[in-house]
């Protein structure tokens, strides 16, 4: 027979007062040099880290997709699909984020990724099948993005006066891929996260001058022009536009990062998903 823990020894004040929101205390251990000592250190989540982290996921591929896909249907009718996909992924990281948040509070300790949700939550069966798809969209995305990185890659050493290298086939493909895989094996998890945040701001700033430049030549008139609005082929591009405005798959690490704190993963999830679907319609 088990024995009863008593409340003074496992609640506290700030339960109570809603001081602290976390579920659990994120901890970094480093070395001491001096006598050889281990100290733990409380890294604290931030917000913005988690949501550059989201919205670096979801500003991608997209930036080349979507004009293409939507060009056909029309500006009005395809900025109310990327609205009601914006809800509808919003609303489904939303729920990833609170299974991450139960299965935490249920194992005691943050879930590594969407595998391990599937296996905790989907069953033996289910779990084989969300597994084979997460692996299937994600190798078709490592590809596209790897073969138009070799893309820019060989251009690049083309114009550095490399064109014996550029020449040579998958050549731009082979030192990409091997750049960014060493790039990210070697680095630390506080330098990817400073460089995803770098990369952001180099890309928004960017964007904003893109799109400057482009709308001094727009025809506005004809952009909204019932005319040219055709609802019927919205359907065609709807895979395009789920797939431009997916992020679901860093929302586990997002829980991780804060702490399972309900309150500012919901504003990290929320906030940052409308800025990369208001830069799509934009676009």
């Amino acid at each position: 027979k088990m024995g009863k823990v008593e409340d003074e020894r496992i609640i506290f004040p700030e339960y109570d007062s809603g001081e602290v929101s976390r579920m659990f205390s994120a901890l970094e251990y480093s070395k001491l040099e001096q006598d050889g000592g281990i100290r733990a250190e409380h890294s604290t989540g931030s917000v913005a880290s988690a949501a550059a982290l989201v919205a670096g996921t979801m500003v991608g591929a997209g930036i080349l997709a979507l004009p293409t896909a939507t060009a056909s249907v029309g500006f009005l009718p395809s900025t109310v699909a990327m609205i009601v996909a914006w809800v509808y992924m919003t609303m489904s990281g939303l729920l990833i984020a609170e299974l991450s948040i139960n299965r935490l509070g249920l194992s005691g300790k943050p879930v590594d990724g969407l595998l391990e949700l599937y296996e905790g939550n989907l069953g033996p069966k289910w779990s084989k099948v969300g597994t084979v798809a997460y692996f299937f969209l994600h190798y078709t995305l490592l590809v596209a993005y790897i073969t138009q990185g070799g893309i820019n890659l060989d251009g690049f050493l083309g114009t550095a006066g490399l064109s014996q290298l550029s020449d040579a086939s998958g050549i731009g493909q082979v030192l990409f891929a091997s750049a960014c895989g060493l790039s990210l094996y070697s680095a630390s998890p506080a330098l990817i996260e400073k460089a995803n945040k770098t990369f952001l701001i180099i890309l928004a700033a960017c964007f904003v001058g893109i799109i400057g430049l482009g709308a001094g030549t727009a025809d506005f008139s004809s952009l909204v022009d019932l005319s040219n609005q055709h609802p019927e082929q919205v359907a065609g591009a709807f895979p395009i536009i789920f797939l431009s405005l997916g992020f679901q798959t860093v929302v586990p690490t997002v829980v991780k990062q804060l702490e399972g704190d309900r309150g500012k993963i919901t504003k990290a999830i929320i906030a940052v998903t409308s800025l990369p679907t208001l830069m799509y319609v934009a676009w």
